[in-house]
C-alpha cells in the first residue's frame, strides 16, 4: 500500500514484490530511488537499487576545464533541459575533464544522450552510453575513442535489418551531427555493417 500510494511516491506502478521476512527487506521493481527514504509505521526506510538491475551509464567528455562537480550536477539536473530525468550518481574526473553519469533506466540514459548536441559554457559536450560490463571493477575509463586526427572513415556495425544505405547516409548528415558531409557509404547488406567516409576528419 505504501509503495502504491500516489501521495507518497507519485504515479508509479509496482510490478512485483519479493518480501524477505528474515530481515524485513522488501525487494520491489519501480522508480522509487528519488523518493527515498520512505516512512512506514514511523520508521525511515531506505530505497536502493537492487544489485540485479543494471544501471545504465553515460560518459561525458569535453567538459570545460574550469568546471567542477557542482557545475556538472547543476547542468544535468536542469529541469528546463532534461525535465524530471536526472542522474542517480555522478563520478567527476577532473584530470581528463570527464564525468560518468548513472541513470535509473535505459530510457532515461537514451533520453539524455538524444538531447545532443549540447553545450556547456561554450564547449560542445560528447555523450556516449557505456555498457555496465566495461565499467564494473574499474575506476578508470579511457575517454580516447582511438580515432586519428586525419581519419575520415568509420565502421558502423550491427545495422538494423530495415535500414539501407540511403538511410545511413541521411542519418550521419542529419542536424544531430552538425551537418557532417558524407562522401561515400560502403554498405554490406549481408554482414549489416557499413564504412562511412566523411569529407573532414572532425
Amino acid at each position: 500500500m505504501v509503495l502504491c500510494s500516489t501521495k507518497r511516491v507519485g504515479n508509479i506502478e509496482v510490478v512485483d514484490i519479493e518480501y524477505n521476512e528474515d530481515d524485513s527487506l522488501a525487494i520491489h521493481w519501480g522508480l522509487f530511488l528519488q523518493k527515498s527514504p520512505l516512512r512506514i509505521f514511523g520508521k525511515s526506510v531506505q530505497v536502493v537499487l537492487h544489485e540485479s538491475m543494471k544501471q545504465p551509464k553515460i560518459l561525458v567528455t569535453r567538459l570545460p576545464e574550469n568546471v567542477d562537480y557542482e557545475d556538472v550536477e547543476m547542468f544535468f539536473e536542469n529541469r528546463r533541459r532534461f525535465g524530471d530525468t536526472k542522474p542517480l550518481d555522478i563520478e567527476f574526473n577532473e584530470g581528463d575533464h570527464s564525468a560518468i553519469l548513472t541513470y535509473d533506466t535505459e530510457f532515461s540514459a537514451s533520453f539524455v544522450v538524444n538531447r545532443s548536441p549540447m553545450k556547456m559554457q561554450g564547449s560542445e559536450l560528447l555523450l556516449r552510453k557505456l555498457p555496465i560490463d566495461e565499467i564494473m571493477g574499474s575506476d578508470v575509463v579511457i575517454a580516447d575513442n582511438g580515432i586519428g586526427k586525419e581519419q575520415t572513415q568509420l565502421l558502423i556495425e550491427d545495422i538494423p535489418e530495415d535500414v539501407d544505405k540511403e538511410f545511413v547516409e541521411m542519418f550521419f548528415e542529419s542536424r544531430r551531427f552538425n551537418s557532417c558531409e558524407v562522401i561515400d557509404v560502403d554498405f554490406d547488406e549481408k554482414d549489416r555493417n557499413a564504412v562511412v567516409q566523411f569529407a573532414k576528419p572532425e
